[in-house]
Parts: structure tokens; sequence; C-alpha cells
């Protein structure tokens, strides 16, 4: 039996490391590994889009240039909600 790997995670799932091989990226650019144990892959974090810092400058111009909420959110790759929400705030914002 091979050693524990000390470079590779965990597995989430079936919490073994040994059968733990890299597995390219996310879309986030984020390493994504695969667990040969039981077939499935993860990532050891997760990073949404729409927590970016320039997430809300982007929206708020996108906006003034007449763009729908769910048009943003296809084009920067966030939720429509998300862009809901921003809005709703740039919007409370702008009136204080």
């Amino acid at each position: 039996m091979r050693s524990p790997n000390l470079f590779n995670p965990l597995c989430p799932y079936c919490r073994k490391n040994d059968r733990v091989t890299k597995h390219g990226k996310g879309s986030s650019g984020l390493p994504r590994y695969h667990c040969k144990a039981c077939r499935r892959s993860f990532q050891t974090q997760y990073y949404y889009r729409g927590n970016r810092p320039e997430t809300n400058e982007q929206i708020r111009q996108l906006i003034e240039q007449g763009w729908a909420p769910e048009k943003i959110g296809a084009y920067l790759k966030i939720s429509a909600n998300t862009v809901n929400r921003r809005l709703s705030l740039y919007k409370q914002n702008k009136g204080h």
C-alpha cells in the first residue's frame, strides 16, 4: 500500500487521499481533484464570481448601458438573483 500523498487533499466524500489525483482546473481557475477510490471529483476551495470586488462596478455599468439582469448574469457568469440584489443595493445607496 502506498503511503498517503502529502500534496493531495483528503477526499471530502470517502475521506481518503492516497488515491487522489489532479484533475485540471475549475471555471474559477482553482485546481480540481479526482478521487480514484470513490470516482468523484472535487475542489478544496470554491470561489464565486459574484464576490469579486469588480463585480458591482461591472453590474452598474451594464445596467446603465441598458442590459437586462438575466443577460448580465449570463455575461458575468453569476446568478441573475445576485445581479438583482446588487442592483437593489445600488439604487438604495444612490438615493441617499
